[in-house]
């Protein structure tokens, strides 16, 4: 299960999207040593049991699971040494980014949900970095 985690993490943390499509979560899983191979029903309870405990979120609207909260915050420091290169903070909360968006413009990072929060009251909404226009 280590090196499930290791690899589905790692995954996601390297994608452009910052998450991983759940059909790949369960081939990681699949792909592991001999010794440590799971099953598919294995694989997909230990993927649930993670979304339960907040390692991972599960997003039903893309098929994907993505870090979570609680991943997040344990996990911040070690991420950001094991993979400063691919890993941003959003530039509003200034904390680890992995699942977000990005300005067109400036690709500044932002979470999904700083960035609902900045523009909730606005008419037009606008990079706080670069001030261009979102569409």
């Amino acid at each position: 299960a280590v090196v499930s985690t290791q690899s589905t993490g790692e995954k996601m943390i390297l994608s452009d999207e910052g998450c991983v499509q759940s059909t790949d979560s369960l081939t990681l899983c699949n792909n592991l040593p001999e010794q440590k191979k799971m099953t598919y029903v294995h694989a997909k309870a230990l993927l649930r049991g993670w979304c339960s405990e907040r390692w991972l979120i599960e997003d039903r609207s893309n098929n994907s699971f993505q870090l979570g909260p609680r991943a997040l915050i344990e996990l911040s420091q070690y991420i950001q040494s094991a993979y400063g290169d691919h890993v941003t903070t959003c530039s509003l909360c200034m904390t680890i980014c992995v699942y977000g968006t990005r300005c067109e413009d400036c690709n500044t990072k932002f979470h999904f949900h700083c960035k609902t929060k900045l523009n909730r009251n606005l008419d037009v909404l606008r990079c706080p970095s670069c001030k261009s226009e979102w569409s």
